[in-house]
């Protein structure tokens, strides 16, 4: 009788246990604040819109809530930029606003990894020597990634996380005035971003 009532102990205390050892559980509200490297390649009709590889920083923040133990959602903003540019452009900004979510693929007690997906809207911004206005893109992409979280205290701890975002066939416009090519048609922008970012995190 003893050893059924110690059975019926584990049974009911084990799952309870399992929840607790998880870093990201469910209700948990997470904020993200970091910064790292960004790799910015553009592609367009004009020869001055277009460069490839140029290394930059980035700022990124982001939080998220957890509807479960596996899955979050939340909103993620990341500023890049670069002045490793070509001899005619003077830098280069990006600026990302996305709704993201998070699917968790390990959800330790100190440690999780996790998936990411977003979609939202993206600028790019590109001055040219010796004009005062930038040259603007404007489109709307998804972008993949993956994010490693690591606790260090009860509420806070540290991360270090991935993505590539593609954008095809902005817009490109300069003030608010199109700009066209030699038959008067609009030119359009493609471009790219790859980011490493790490940071703190905080969970409520």
């Amino acid at each position: 009788m003893g050893r059924i009532a110690s059975f019926a102990f584990i049974l009911v205390v084990w799952p309870t246990t399992l929840a607790q050892a998880q870093l990201v559980g469910r209700k948990n509200l997470l904020i993200h604040f970091g910064g790292g490297a960004t790799i910015i390649s553009s592609s367009g009709q004009a020869d001055v819109l277009s460069t490839s590889g140029l290394a930059g920083g980035n700022v990124a923040f982001s939080f998220a809530y957890a509807f479960n133990r596996y899955w979050s959602m939340g909103v993620h903003f990341q500023r890049m930029g670069s002045k490793h540019t070509t001899t005619m452009l003077d830098h280069v900004r990006v600026a990302r606003y996305d709704l993201e979510g998070s699917i968790r693929l390990v959800n330790r007690e100190h440690a999780a990894l996790e998936a990411t997906t977003a979609i939202g809207l993206a600028e790019i911004r590109l001055r040219t020597d010796g004009q005062r206005l930038p040259v603007v893109s404007v489109d709307y992409g998804a972008s993949i990634g993956a994010r490693y979280l690591r606790r260090i205290t009860n509420t806070l701890g540290t991360y270090a996380a991935i993505n590539w975002a593609p954008f095809q066939d902005g817009l490109v416009w300069q003030g608010e005035k199109p700009v066209t090519d030699e038959s008067g048609r609009q030119l359009t922008l493609e471009w790219s971003t790859a980011c490493i970012a790490v940071g703190l995190f905080v969970r409520f």
